[in-house]
This record gives C-alpha cells, sequence and structure tokens, in this order.
C-alpha cells in the first residue's frame, strides 16, 4: 500500500529572485510611401514607425561595436530589451532578394526597371542585425501601382 505525503510549500519572493518581464517583440505602427503609383523606376521614400525596436542607423545592418558585443551574447537588443536591426522592403514577394535594408527610420528605394505595368505590393518586414526575421514576424503591406512609362520625347 502507498501512501501520499503532502508537504506544504513556501514560496518566499525577495526582490532579488524576481525575474524581469520579458520585452514586447517589436511591431510595426506604421509604414508609409510617399506615392502610390509611378512608373518603373519611380524613386520612393519609405518612413517606418515601430515600437520596442531600434534602427541600426549602420550601412552594415548592425555590426557595429555595440552590436557586435550583443552578438557574441546570442542577443541583438540593447538593454532595454529594445530589439535591434532594420527592415527588409520587398515587391509582391518576400522570397525574392529585398529592394532595400532600410537602417534608418526613414529610406529612399528605387521600384525596379523591369517591374509590370499594374498593381502590386510593397511590402516590409523587421530583420535583426544578423538579417533574421524577427519573430513572430512583423510584416506591413501598402499597395502600388506602377504605371505606363510616358514616350521618351
Amino acid at each position: 500500500m502507498f501512501r501520499t505525503l503532502l508537504l506544504p510549500v513556501f514560496l518566499v519572493a525577495c526582490e532579488a529572485d524576481t525575474l524581469d518581464a520579458p520585452a514586447e517583440p517589436p511591431a510595426f505602427e506604421s509604414w508609409t510611401v510617399d506615392a502610390e503609383s509611378g512608373p518603373a523606376g519611380t524613386e520612393l521614400t519609405a518612413t517606418a514607425a515601430v515600437r520596442h525596436f531600434e534602427f541600426t542607423g549602420e550601412s552594415d545592418h548592425g555590426h557595429d561595436e555595440a552590436a557586435e558585443e550583443d552578438e557574441e551574447h546570442g542577443h541583438d537588443t540593447d538593454e532595454g530589451g529594445v530589439q535591434r536591426g532594420h527592415i527588409h522592403v520587398y515587391l509582391d514577394d518576400l522570397m525574392t532578394n529585398p529592394l532595400l535594408m532600410q537602417v534608418t527610420a526613414t529610406a529612399t528605394f528605387t521600384i525596379p526597371e523591369e517591374a509590370d505595368v499594374g498593381d502590386h505590393t510593397l511590402m516590409a518586414r523587421l530583420h535583426d542585425g544578423d538579417h533574421l526575421i524577427i519573430e513572430p514576424q512583423q510584416i506591413i503591406e501598402v499597395p502600388f501601382e506602377v504605371l505606363e512609362s510616358e514616350p521618351a520625347e
């Protein structure tokens, strides 16, 4: 015959033993593009507002001294738990090479010359300093219409 012995458990918390709440994941608040249409080759400016996210602001996409220190520890966050990285910008398909790696809140990019006339979708997705997709994925889309080019005079 087996007997179950129940012992009281006392939980004692002290300030030093508490864990910090996990940082909230980054999320787009908005991503605006300065035009809704234009011919292939149109230069556009996109501006992003992202919460719990810090742009690397470096052309090497986060491989500055502070980011390298974080990478050694497997993190791409600052001391406040804010994710660091950049945005990859795509036309119609996330499985293609990005048009741009946006490392600041505002950046300029060009609609490819080979883009077909018609309706398209510009997509932006958050990535960390190593170009890994931030999970949960944060993707935002805006429509863009590629117009017929005017004939050269």
